[in-house]
């Protein structure tokens, strides 16, 4: 077992589990050189390109061992058994927004947004399954956080010269291997495989956006 993927798995609340797409993905992560070291914990992270690691332009989306503390924090609420619900694992933007293994009320392991509050607020389940996360990273957002920005092909965030988007780098050979290893299509966009994303502070039917009006501290 890799480094990057130890770190990750025992990171994790007991009964939260990685599913077999993301141990995967990581492996890969680590086979191709796409791990990198926080300087201030030592923590280990894998982003979707070797090149992401040390030029700009590419996708600020990582894998990363959870914060001990994270989910208390977010949500509010102290009491272990109602957070060791939630695992966020996997960085969907600068302004401190993850995506969060959760375990819902049926039992079932369900792939969530946590927004950071004060800048996404997109918050809900995601995705259909773990390989479907995986064709979302494929598509190369710089974030994954911003709801108004999925339904157009990815831009960078910042202008050149001319006042354009900035040229983004995509996952090239993450995407290529997602592709081969599951026989998918990479989308063109993200909400052609997202679920409707649910706003934090708004009403919502999403099951995640349920659960969390009841625990919320």
């Amino acid at each position: 077992m890799g480094m990057l993927r130890q770190e990750i798995a025992s990171s994790l609340p007991a009964i939260l589990k990685l599913p077999d797409a993301f141990v995967a993905a990581i492996d890969w992560m680590e086979s191709v050189g796409a791990v990198g070291t926080f300087k201030s914990s030592g923590k280990p992270y894998g982003m979707l390109d070797p090149s992401f690691l040390t030029e700009p332009g590419g996708s600020l989306v990582s894998f990363q061992p959870m914060d001990a503390d994270h989910a208390m924090y977010w949500t509010g609420n102290k009491d272990k058994a109602v957070t060791d619900r939630l695992g966020p694992i996997v960085r969907t933007g600068g302004d401190g927004s993850y995506a969060a293994l959760w375990l819902d009320d049926n039992g079932q392991q369900q792939i969530v947004h946590m927004g950071s509050g004060s800048g996404s607020v997109m918050t809900g389940v995601m995705v259909r399954s773990p390989v479907d996360f995986l064709r979302l990273l494929a598509i190369g957002y710089e974030e994954l956080c911003w709801p108004e920005a999925l339904g157009e092909a990815p831009v960078g965030m910042d202008e050149d010269e001319d006042g354009e988007p900035a040229e983004l780098a995509k996952p090239v050979r993450f995407a290529q291997w997602v592709s081969t290893t599951y026989g998918v299509t990479i989308p063109a966009t993200a909400l052609e495989i997202m679920l409707p994303p649910s706003h934090m502070d708004k009403p919502s039917d999403d099951p995640f956006c349920v659960w969390m009006d009841r625990i919320r501290g």
